[in-house]
């Protein structure tokens, strides 16, 4: 089905407000995922990707999708490719409708990046390191006690990558943070839960009380 009116999103709005936005199950290991799209007056956001048209036919591919309610195929694509495993994808919905997007101005300068030459004539090099994930990083896990009682949980880091970290209900949220910060060391990030997603907060909280046990934590960078 064409969208005639692509950018009318009233119905959209309408469902999600209903609960029905669109998810998805397939057969598998479980997952959940939180996608934020952001709807604008002229087109919408995904994430924190590039804006996007109504208009275009990929795009209105994408929101036909979602008034249908079902997952639009690019991002069924990215998160489970095949159908391979049982995932849940829920679309938390920014409504800006009442604005027009506009491409913010470009900045006045470039940094400065290559090579340049310090007081002394010796070449020196600038340039910028990008973040490393390591998953594999031990040294801030919280310590592990078999014999209490455990769970998993499942981090999905700034990047998409994901990793998954036994826990005792006892942990607290301030270890998992602590975690996530050996593991994607960002400056400005915030941990999201839950569907809709919710913040963690509260870093005194066990992973028991925050309602943590087998969950999905999203880093989202601010």
């Amino acid at each position: 089905m064409e969208l005639q009116n692509p950018g009318d999103t009233n119905d959209l709005m309408k469902l999600a407000e209903e609960g029905g936005a669109a998810k998805d199950y397939k057969e598998g290991d479980g997952d959940e995922i939180s996608i934020k799209v952001t709807l604008y007056e002229n087109g919408f956001i995904v994430e924190d990707g590039p804006f996007r048209d109504y208009e275009a036919p990929a795009n209105k591919e994408f929101m036909t999708s979602l008034k249908a309610s079902k997952i639009p195929k690019e991002i069924m694509d990215k998160h489970n490719p095949g159908g391979r495993k049982r995932v849940l994808i829920g679309f938390a919905l920014s409504d800006k409708r009442s604005e027009r997007y506009e491409p913010p101005p470009p900045p006045k300068y470039t940094a400065f990046s290559g090579s340049g030459v310090s007081m002394g004539g010796a070449p020196a090099q600038v340039e910028e390191k990008p973040v490393v994930i390591n998953v594999a990083e031990a040294g801030g896990k919280p310590k592990l006690d078999p014999s209490k009682p455990t769970t998993e949980i499942r981090f999905r880091f700034h990047n998409g990558q994901q990793a998954t970290l036994e826990v005792n209900l006892s942990a607290t949220v301030a270890q998992l943070r602590a975690y996530v910060d050996s593991v994607a060391p960002v400056a400005n990030y915030n941990l999201v839960t839950g569907f809709p997603p919710k913040p963690l907060t509260d870093n005194s909280k066990t992973v028991e009380a925050a309602g943590l046990t087998k969950a999905s934590i999203i880093q989202r960078t601010s």
